[in-house]
């Protein structure tokens, strides 16, 4: 994409979705919920929310831009593209493998109320050994309240496939830390890949 909309940006990475014979070694029941509609996530960073208005009040810009998601992706993004703040809760370097889970919120919880009960949880559950060692990243990107679409992306890193197994299955995981997001979050509509990270550029 070459569009002057992206001097906004400095930062651009994504993952491209590995397909399930590079996931052996992942329980049955953990690669069911890996989503097949997503061939892969990106991330842009812009410096403040000064250059997002900036960006999003170029409108020829814009337009330019659904042109190119078309020719890219195939279709127009629309709602997939989702303004967010990150809190990079455990950040270890770069993880081999990366779980990405696009969340809504459950029916009755607002998108504020989903935000600070995952900001509780991301606390909670660095400071739970039994998961938080097999973490090399986890980073949560809350959705901004104005802006329509999924109301999180989590980006869950591991070093190794036996590492992720290991995670998931954890007895805190069962029993405390899958429950806890089962309160907020509608658990059966969340979207799954798990991929590697490709950093494209990184301003200074």
């Amino acid at each position: 994409m070459s569009s002057p909309f992206w001097r906004q940006y400095v930062r651009y990475q994504h993952w491209d979705a590995l397909p399930p014979r590079e996931l052996e070694g992942l329980d049955d029941d953990l690669m069911s919920t890996v989503s097949s509609q997503w061939a892969g996530v990106g991330s842009a960073w812009l410096r403040d929310r000064a250059s997002l208005d900036e960006g999003l009040a170029s409108y020829p810009e814009l337009e330019f831009l659904l042109e190119d998601e078309v020719e890219t992706f195939g279709r127009v993004l629309g709602t997939d593209v989702v303004p967010v703040f990150e809190n990079r809760v455990i950040d270890r370097g770069r993880p081999s493998f990366t779980h990405i889970v696009g969340m809504w919120a459950k029916p009755g919880v607002e998108r504020e109320e989903f935000s600070a009960r995952w900001l509780d949880l991301g606390t909670r559950l660095a400071e739970t050994p039994a998961l938080e060692r097999h973490l090399v990243t986890y980073v949560q990107n809350h959705s901004l309240e104005d802006f329509e679409g999924r109301d999180g992306l989590a980006e869950v890193g591991f070093a190794s496939i036996e590492g992720m197994s290991k995670f998931f299955g954890e007895p805190k995981f069962s029993e405390w830390l899958a429950p806890a997001e089962g309160t907020f979050i509608d658990v059966p509509r969340s979207q799954r890949i798990v991929g590697t990270e490709h950093v494209l550029f990184d301003c200074p």
